[in-house]
């Protein structure tokens, strides 16, 4: 799980400071305007979501952007 754990961060470091555009793009705001999610979240998460299904299918996974897996993707 360790070993897991430092994988996801790296690899989300990684994306984060090899993807990040010029400028901030909001896909979404949550509660105020100033709560937003951006594009980079929401890809962020979703590159750490698909190595946590390789690694643990069988798991649930709650991300902060409200993205909830309950079931493996077929």
């Amino acid at each position: 799980m360790h070993a897991l754990a430092l994988e996801l961060a790296l690899a989300g470091g990684r994306f984060v400071r090899d993807q990040r555009p010029d400028k901030v793009l909001v896909s979404q705001t949550k509660e105020t305007d100033l709560d937003v999610v951006t594009i980079m979240d929401t890809q962020c998460e979703a590159l750490l979501r698909a190595m946590i299904r390789e690694q643990r299918p069988d798991d649930a996974i709650l991300g902060e952007e409200g993205m909830l897996s309950l079931e493996p993707l077929d």
